[in-house]
């Protein structure tokens, strides 16, 4: 059950859960209260008659953390934050129930921009909600990538009204096909070497539609990388390799997270 924090005794469950869990069972004192509270909608996930989970959903009356670190512009934008559920009172992590709490926090025409680690990010589209990379990975109790969200799709992945009359935001999204991760490696002879550094240094890499890169590494050798990739459109990343291929070597290697693999250990 979703329980909106209209009172003062409300708020401070929240505040409750979230000093056990960022605080005590982390030793992280940056996440007790601050100075966006007063400026967000908190609710708390009710289970079993007692308060198990609470997040926010930041307003930008002072500005939105993640959107001053990428620097875009607050219109439109809320921050979901402090997502949290107490593995002391509940054994579920209670996504679900986190999200719906969301959207209900969410007036009409917003959109979400927060900073997540990838595992979320893999788990959110798992569940076939986009989140779009608007920026380099920040640094902040491991790493973090600040993402846009987009409220519709997370309420019709949650089993909300179809797209095309869903109200909340006035706009029609369709959601893409499953992403799926994938290791791009290169290699390259020394003949080929230095044209090979000097078309990068020019031109980059086109990264089309279809295709994002997470991360990309050189070998210190010079002979190579890697690209840990997700891809929906297996024609569009071949369309990278056919630019590339007459300096490098490539390989694909479709990759699976901790949590698929486990999952497959349970089956």
């Amino acid at each position: 059950m979703i329980i909106p924090c209209t009172t003062d005794e409300l708020y401070q469950e929240a505040m409750l859960i979230r000093h056990e869990v960022y605080c005590e069972d982390n030793d992280w004192e940056e996440f007790a209260e601050d100075e966006y509270d007063p400026h967000s909608k908190h609710f708390l996930i009710m289970e079993d008659n007692q308060f198990v989970a609470t997040a926010r959903m930041i307003y930008p009356v002072q500005g939105l953390p993640t959107a001053k670190q990428v620097r875009l512009n607050d219109m439109g934008f809320i921050e979901p934050s402090r997502f949290c559920y107490s593995k002391r009172r509940t054994k579920t992590t209670q996504i679900h129930e986190l999200l719906q709490g969301l959207v209900q926090v969410t007036e009409k025409g917003n959109l979400w921009i927060c900073s997540m680690e990838y595992r979320l990010i893999h788990r959110l589209k798992s569940l076939g909600i986009e989140c779009d990379i608007v920026g380099p990975a920040m640094e902040y109790h491991g790493k973090r990538f600040p993402c846009v969200l987009y409220p519709e799709q997370v309420e019709f992945a949650l089993g909300g009204p179809d797209l095309e009359t869903n109200q909340l935001t006035g706009r029609r999204i369709r959601p893409k096909e499953k992403t799926m991760l994938f290791k791009i490696s290169w290699t390259s002879d020394m003949q080929n070497y230095g044209d090979a550094v000097d078309k990068f240094m020019a031109d980059g890499v086109d990264t089309p539609k279809g295709v994002q890169v997470l991360s990309r590494y050189h070998y210190a050798s010079g002979k190579g990388g890697f690209a840990i990739t997700e891809i929906d459109d297996l024609v569009a990343a071949a369309g990278i390799v056919r630019k590339w291929d007459h300096l490098l070597d490539y390989e694909f290697e479709p990759l699976i997270t901790d949590g698929e693999i486990n999952s497959l250990s349970k089956d």
